[in-house]
């Protein structure tokens, strides 16, 4: 089981990296300013957002105005209808990158949580001895994103798999009918500061991509089928119109 996120240490190290390379762009690489809303929850009001390599991981980063990770979806008691709060980097990585099929549409990686399910069953997020009860705990996933008018006009979605069909996944796939991985990355949340890391191993020792970042709820389809989880609410896009300007530093 891969170290959780918990450490103290890790959370210093890597807010230190990552105020570090505020300061200076590490590598020649680019990070994406964002301006303040005040029409939007702080805690989803992305200032900056970079990705930055760390010896053998990359550090995926957002700066939010307020808190983030302090506002959290509310309990509704069941699957269908629930919400789920996410801190997001969209990705023009391949959707294999990973170990899902090839060119199935936008790669992210994902910060989420959502307590009325859960979709990490290989780690106990709590250390309390049930690893089916931890989706109110924040917790990482790559995602394959792709448009869908059900959703609404323009609307993105997570992939939904046919009914039918064994698509490629990835080894930590969670067996639920969309394209999502769970893989257990740590992962940091400190004052406006969201954070994750991925070893470089995870995505083909390759830091040779470009990105974007955004804030949003996703919402699982009331009668829980496809589309199954619509991108129901963006409260922002670090660049305004998700053109994914970001390299990494």
């Amino acid at each position: 089981m891969k170290t959780k996120h918990r450490s103290n240490t890790l959370l210093a190290t890597v807010c230190s990296l990552a105020l570090t390379a505020s300061a200076t762009a590490l590598g020649g690489g680019t990070h994406i300013d964002s301006p303040v809303n005040n029409k939007i929850n702080a805690d989803f009001d992305i200032l900056k957002a970079r990705v930055i390599t760390d010896g053998s991981h990359l550090v995926f980063h957002q700066e939010a105005r307020g808190t983030a990770g302090k506002t959290v979806p509310k309990k509704v008691g069941q699957l269908g209808g629930s919400e789920i709060y996410t801190y997001v980097w969209p990705t023009t990585l391949d959707s294999s990158t990973v170990g899902f099929e090839a060119g199935q549409g936008i790669l992210a990686l994902a910060l989420t949580i959502h307590p009325d399910f859960d979709d990490t069953p290989l780690y106990d997020e709590d250390n309390d001895g049930d690893k089916n009860n931890d989706g109110d705990k924040w917790h990482s996933h790559w995602v394959v994103l792709t448009q869908d008018d059900s959703c609404g006009k323009g609307a993105l979605k997570i992939r939904d798999i046919p009914e039918g069909t064994t698509p490629k996944m990835p080894a930590t796939w969670p067996e639920l009918p969309i394209y999502i991985d769970s893989p257990g990355y740590d992962w940091a949340l400190n004052n406006g500061e969201a954070l994750i890391r991925v070893p470089l191993k995870e995505v083909g020792l390759s830091a040779d991509f470009k990105f974007d970042a955004v804030t949003s709820v996703v919402k699982i389809n009331d009668n829980v089928h496809a589309p199954l989880a619509c991108i129901s609410n963006v409260w922002d896009v670090a660049s305004g119109d998700l053109s994914l300007p970001g390299t990494v530093q």
